[in-house]
């Protein structure tokens, strides 16, 4: 079948299955324009400071009452990722420059920064901004103490380490990494760079998939998920294992509320899902039609907030813990979303925009491109059957998921 016939099948599926559901739609307070793609986005606790990194080469650090940014810093390539403390005085960011960059919030210029063996793809704060973690290509966890370039230490995986996490009082540090379709799932406590434990996920799928995407780490340490491209979700706790839960594609972003309590997880599958810490079946799980690529959680969990993009552009929602929309907003391609602890402000990267919204209801309605969330009551035994999956937009967006885990590393 020619290409043309093949996405012209896919248009007509989203158009006559895609209008269900009706919501609110939002505008931003304010959005800013960069030179080029946004690639990382993180918001303080409170909501008063925003950060952002870009292909452009440079961080960007806002308040929430301005578009105009407070001051940007230009490194040596594309800032893949950022990260803030609760209070928004800190700011680390990571570039393919392979630097690790420690800010002040007061001034442009690093306090410090400090070179690893590759990119840098992934960092995170504690609230306090005391502890830094950081993941690189060079395969290496590297944890810093805010007052030294020098890191405390660094422990060497076996592939790419593509994301990290770290509790909000810097005792313990969760990451993963990616290479060849293996991946590993690790939790180290602070003092020392033996793991806790090591988890390793396998591919089960005939795509060779099994790499780590996301992991996330309770703000009390307590609990860690992980997203993979063996198509599940994983929680732990500082013991190891406790469940899985299989999807239909990639899962590329997940989150944790505060107390480990709720999880939030985005997947290739289009869908947004959310779990009870105690059981491996969804409470709730929506259908946006399009990719979900970045989800993020408030810190009692009362809000969730994702961002997917399709053939028809992208879109960000807001919902409340019963899987409700509140709110959604189209742009052209929503890659990147945050929300403040207190579930007040959302901040979303979204091609070379950065906007921050509140989370405000929106006034009037605007038409609903998913199809609603899905109560499940039945166990999760690998052939449960999903009446808001379309089996076309699967596939589809199977066919994509190794092009969109590649867009999301900038291969």
């Amino acid at each position: 079948m020619k290409p043309i016939r093949i996405f012209l099948i896919a248009a007509l599926f989203l158009v006559f299955f895609g209008m269900d559901n009706v919501e609110a739609s939002k505008e931003p307070e304010w959005s800013y324009t960069a030179d080029y793609w946004i690639s990382s986005v993180a918001i303080s606790a409170d909501g008063e400071y925003i950060a952002a990194g870009s292909d452009d080469r440079k961080v960007y650090f806002f308040d929430k009452d301005s578009s105009a940014p407070l001051w940007s810093y230009e490194t040596g390539d594309d800032v893949e990722s950022v990260a803030i403390s609760a209070d928004g005085k800190y700011i680390v960011a990571g570039s393919d420059d392979r630097n690790v960059y420690f800010f002040d919030k007061d001034s442009s210029a690093p306090l410090w920064s400090y070179e690893t063996g590759d990119d840098v793809e992934s960092v995170a704060i504690s609230s306090d901004g005391k502890y830094i973690v950081a993941g690189s290509e060079d395969y290496k966890v590297y944890l810093f103490d805010k007052d030294s370039s020098t890191p405390l230490w660094n422990y060497t995986t076996g592939g790419d380490v593509d994301s990290v996490d770290i509790s909000a009082d810097g005792e313990y540090i969760a990451a993963s990494y990616d290479k060849y379709g293996e991946g590993m799932v690790y939790l180290f406590n602070k003092d020392n760079n033996v793991p806790l434990w090591n988890y390793s996920t396998e591919s089960k799928h005939n795509n060779n998939n099994g790499g780590v995407e996301s992991v996330a780490i309770s703000a009390n340490g307590e609990y860690v998920v992980a997203g993979s491209s063996d198509y599940k979700i994983y929680l732990f706790d500082k013991e190891g294992f406790l469940w899985n839960y299989t999807t239909y594609d990639p899962v590329v972003s997940v989150a944790i509320s505060t107390d480990g309590e709720y999880i939030v997880a985005g997947s290739i599958d289009t869908k947004v899902y959310l779990f009870n810490k105690d059981s491996s079946t969804p409470l709730w799980r929506y259908n946006t039609i399009d990719m979900v690529n970045s989800v993020a959680i408030s810190a009692d969990g009362e809000y969730i907030v994702a961002s997917s993009w399709g053939f028809d552009g992208s879109k960000q929602y807001l919902f409340d813990k019963s899987g409700d929309p509140l709110w959604s907003y189209s742009s052209t391609r929503g890659n990147l979303i945050d929300i403040s602890a207190d579930g007040e402000y959302i901040v979303s990267g979204d091609r070379f925009f950065v906007s921050l919204f509140d989370k405000t209801p929106a006034q009037g309605g605007g038409g609903d491109d998913g199809q609603g969330s899905t109560q499940i009551t039945e166990d999760n035994d690998g052939d449960e059957e999903d009446e808001s999956l379309l089996p076309s937009v699967s596939l589809i967006s199977s066919i994509a998921a190794v092009a969109v885990i590649a867009l999301r590393r900038r291969y």
